[in-house]
This record gives C-alpha cells, structure tokens and sequence, in this order.
C-alpha cells in the first residue's frame, strides 16, 4: 500500500478536490488505522481532517528507528514551516514532500518526561469530552523550573491518544507525573507527526515562555518504557 502521504501529494500535484483527498487520505492510511473508535472516524469531526487522521495511527509500526531529540529540534524543515497553520489540503506539494519521509517514520526516543497534562475537546477525537489525548512533553534533561514553571523551550512534545490508550489500560497519568517529579528516564515510541497548529508555542513566536522546541511530535504514543536503574521496564 503506497504511504499515506505519498498519495496525499500526488492528489495535490493533479489537483485534486477536497472531497477527492478525503477518499484518498482514508483508503491510504487505513493500514495504520483500526478504523472508527467508539464511534469517531480517522479524520475526526472537522478541523484538518489529514492531520487528523495522522494523529489516529492507531497501529503500530513494525520496528522502531531510534532517534535523539537533538536530531529531531535540529532538523530543519522551512518549507513545512512556511505553511503556517494551514490545513495539510492547503499545503503546496513541495511542503507536503519534504515532511513524506519523517511522518513515515515509526520512532523511539529517550528523554524526561517534564509536563502532563489531560487535555480536552479536539476535532482528531470528534471533539469527545471524555475520549481526549495526553500531552507530554518530552527533554534531554529532567525537569527545570523558572519562576516556579517548568521549563519546556527545549522540549518536543509527544501525545497519548484516546486510541493508544484503550490498549495500554495500565497507563496512568499518576505514574506519568512520578515519572515527571522523579526524573525517570523513558523511552517513547510512536508515529512521528509534524503539528503545524502550533506555531505560536515555538520560541520565534513565545520567546523564553516557548512551550516546545519543534512542532515535530511522537503522536501517537505506542508504547512507554522507563529505566528502574538497572533495565528497562515497560509501563
């Protein structure tokens, strides 16, 4: 089955019509889908319905690349950047290229988890109260504070979703937030996402309040594992 986003671009290219791009975003990705949750389709309800169905990847890759999150911040993307918040069916074909072959990527970064947060109605989750992701945010060193705040400029952020989360029913914020106040080193793994809805958290735009160093996300999150001091352990 030809990538997702491979097949998006080609639909751009030919010029294609929104109503066109949704059948192609939906037959293309089902491979990394288990179809509708609890009742939410792939693309959600509303928003940037390509992005959405990047977020729903609810199955997992078959091996994980290992990645630093120097190699993830350091990246340059300009042409993804220069989008701006658009909706992906907005994008030019070359901006959509050139991010092909990271969203393609299934990965595993080590880090410290320095944030939680629950959060709330989004449109990749039919804008469900209750089915709602986890915001984490992903450093290289354990949480610092400034000003009694944590301090995420240099963080990238990695989000579990409603889906991930049914299958994982160990997974807990509270174990999360240890994992936060204890500095415990993890690793994540999951499909690589660029969030081009959050320009505004980037440091060019919030300065030292910057909440995340890239709009590169691991989102979904597949699987978490943390170091107990002698091996790692699955969560």
């Amino acid at each position: 089955m030809k990538k997702f986003l491979l097949v998006a671009v080609a639909v751009l290219a030919a010029s294609a019509t929104t109503l066109g791009l949704r059948q192609v975003v939906v037959s293309a990705s089902i491979a990394r889908s288990t179809g509708k949750f609890q009742g939410c389709g792939q693309a959600g309800s509303g928003g940037d319905f390509i992005l959405n169905a990047l977020k729903n990847r609810d199955r997992p890759g078959d091996e994980a690349l290992g990645m630093t999150l120097d190699q993830v911040r350091d990246a340059p993307f300009p042409l993804a950047l220069s989008q701006g918040e658009k909706d992906r069916a907005r994008w030019s074909p070359a901006a959509l290229e050139e991010i092909v072959p990271w969203e393609d990527r299934y990965a595993l970064i080590e880090g410290y988890l320095i944030f939680e947060k629950k959060m709330g109605k989004e449109s990749c989750n039919c804008d469900s109260a209750t089915n709602v992701d986890w915001h984490l945010n992903l450093d290289s060193q354990p949480r610092r504070l400034e000003a009694g705040k944590p301090v995420l400029r240099d963080s990238m952020v990695v989000e579990v979703s409603p889906r991930t989360l049914a299958k994982h029913p160990s997974w807990s914020l509270a174990t999360l937030r240890n994992f936060v106040r204890d500095g415990t080193r993890v690793r994540i793994k999951g499909w690589l996402l660029w969030d081009q809805e959050h320009h505004e958290q980037l440091q060019a735009s919030a300065g030292a309040d910057a909440k995340r160093a890239t709009l590169w996300e691991i989102h979904p999150v597949h699987a978490i594992e943390y170091w107990d001091g002698n091996a790692w352990r699955v969560h």
